[in-house]
């Protein structure tokens, strides 16, 4: 009887074993499942930001398909005002090429026309100073009788009635017309 009694003291303490090591696999098991702390807290954490990761995926998302739509826009706008500026350009570039040649045309004719018309005013300027110097000449040679006029008294005589025959100012020089003049 004594092995068996040792067989039932060993399974009793076998027994008590395994009974105390459940209860502290258990308690464990209720540290480890808290929500509080442990690996319950952290399946709350990972499940807030798993939420949080998928929020912020979405408002992503959202805001990527407004910049496209707002890019796509843009670039439809700058497309049109491309094609504007592009003709815009055309046009300017015909203009300076149409300035170019109405510029080579004016240099042209400036070349030509402005020698020509200067040798044309030196002539018809030495024309006229040869008319005027020969009007000068025969004003200057043509005898003028002039009745003497006589003055009153206490008068004085009337400007431009100089009566003695000479005019100190030739009217080519003043730029008036020739007083007539009598002949005898």
């Amino acid at each position: 009887m004594e092995i068996e009694f040792i067989k039932d003291v060993l399974l009793i303490a076998l027994c008590a074993a395994s009974a105390f090591y459940c209860w502290m696999l258990s308690h464990r098991l209720k540290r480890l499942n808290n929500l509080k702390s442990g690996v319950g807290a952290s399946i709350v954490t990972l499940t807030e930001a798993i939420e949080r990761t998928h929020a912020a995926a979405s408002t992503a998302r959202t805001e990527l398909f407004e910049s496209i739509k707002e890019i796509k826009g843009l670039l439809a706008d700058a497309e049109t005002r491309s094609d504007r500026l592009e003709t815009a350009m055309d046009r300017a570039t015909a203009k300076v090429i149409e300035t170019e040649r109405a510029t080579a045309l004016l240099n042209d004719v400036i070349d030509v026309a402005v020698p020509d018309a200067r040798r044309k005013a030196l002539k018809t300027t030495e024309g006229l100073l040869k008319v005027m110097a020969d009007l000068k000449r025969l004003n200057m040679a043509m005898p003028t009788v002039v009745p003497q006029a006589t003055a009153e008294p206490g008068t004085e005589p009337i400007p431009g009635t100089d009566m003695s025959g000479t005019d100190p100012t030739p009217a080519a020089e003043t730029g008036e017309p020739a007083p007539s003049r009598t002949v005898a």
